[in-house]
């Protein structure tokens, strides 16, 4: 009995030491989760497998590292709304993903800016460019940014944009073209869909020229939390075909997210 109790109070040990290791480091890889607790490899992957299964942490789909869930019982729920949209959304995506091929980003606005939660681009077997948690694009020529627009409350819109009419970033000069922008909105609404502007190239995208996107707002409430879009080659799919092929799927993933978003309980950030 002292074995066995000594042998389970050392197992909990080692995994409360992961755990604060995750935690201070803020994300980690199995290597530095190695070399700050001097744990074997083998052992510390046993740790996370049972820590991921409990719901204490995630792998994050964007880069591998492991970070300390959002949603997991007993940690604070004072987190930003990018990593809680990265925890609940995941799900959906690594589905969706099963089912396009084509890689899925979740985004949420961020100030001016429009941030990315999470992408499965790193799971996609097509040579997408990488971008990492936070990666940021604009709000009148990405995707996301023009579905989350056409969607928000007309107040909340209606401050963004005159946010937007002051900016010195030249993407953001549409903004002050209020016909075309008010057109743009009633083209999404009426479609229920965004599409990014042919050639545009968020900073820091690679050769985002050549590839097209297409998003959905998901709401919680009558208020949208997040955009989920999808990203193909251009001269693979036009717009028309990829949504007669992977509309309906995309629907579906926005649908769960929205169910697991309405049964996670936490109030995200207005």
């Amino acid at each position: 009995m002292t074995t066995e109790r000594s042998d389970t109070i050392r197992s909990l040990a080692r995994g409360l030491h992961v755990l604060s290791a995750i935690n201070r480091l803020g994300a980690a890889s199995l290597n530095q989760l190695h070399q700050e607790t001097h744990i074997s490899r083998q052992a510390i992957l046993r740790i996370l497998a049972t820590l991921e299964e409990e719901g204490y942490v995630r792998r994050w789909l964007n880069d591998g590292l492991y970070r300390i869930s959002s949603i997991s019982p007993g940690v604070s729920r004072n987190f930003a709304q990018l990593t809680l949209m990265a925890d609940i959304i995941a799900p959906s995506q690594v589905e969706l993903m099963a089912q396009l091929d084509w890689p899925t980003d979740v985004a949420v606005l961020d100030g001016d800016r429009m941030a990315v939660c999470e992408t499965t681009r790193r799971q996609s077997p097509f040579p997408f460019p990488l971008v990492r948690a936070g990666h940021r694009v604009h709000i009148l020529q990405s995707a996301v940014g023009r579905v989350y627009l056409a969607f928000m409350e007309e107040p909340e819109r209606e401050a963004l944009l005159t946010r937007l009419r002051l900016s010195l970033d030249p993407y953001d000069t549409q903004s002050r073209k209020r016909e075309a922008v008010a057109r743009l909105v009633e083209k999404v609404r009426s479609d229920g869909f965004g599409v990014r502007e042919p050639g545009y190239v968020a900073p820091g995208s690679g050769h985002g020229a050549s590839m097209q996107a297409l998003a959905l707002p998901i709401f919680q409430g009558a208020r949208v939390a997040a955009c989920l879009s999808a990203t193909w080659f251009a001269r693979a799919l036009s717009v028309e075909e990829f949504v007669e092929r992977h509309l309906h799927d995309i629907k579906a993933a926005v649908a769960k997210a929205e169910m697991l978003i309405a049964s996670s309980g936490i109030e995200l950030q207005a």
